[in-house]
């Protein structure tokens, strides 16, 4: 394989660098590593009864009105 550039890490940094040399000169080849392992996507199937139901997780704790009086820190 024959790679003119190539990035260790594949961070914020490491895209903006490659945008920018994609850019400048679109047909760079560019090679981006990254050492880290897998990352864990979360876990949707607990909104899938979003679409039969239409309530989210945890629906129950987003209808709570927030406190009024004797609050810390509350201005009077």
């Amino acid at each position: 394989m024959n790679v003119e550039i190539v990035i260790v890490g594949s961070g914020v940094a490491a895209a903006a660098v490659a945008d920018r040399i994609l850019k400048s000169k679109p047909t760079t080849s560019i090679l981006v590593l990254e050492a880290g392992g897998k990352v864990k996507m979360k876990d949707f199937s607990i909104y899938q009864n979003y679409v039969a139901t239409g309530g989210l997780p945890y629906n129950e704790y987003y209808d709570e009105a927030p406190p009024t009086r004797g609050c810390k820190g509350e201005n009077r």
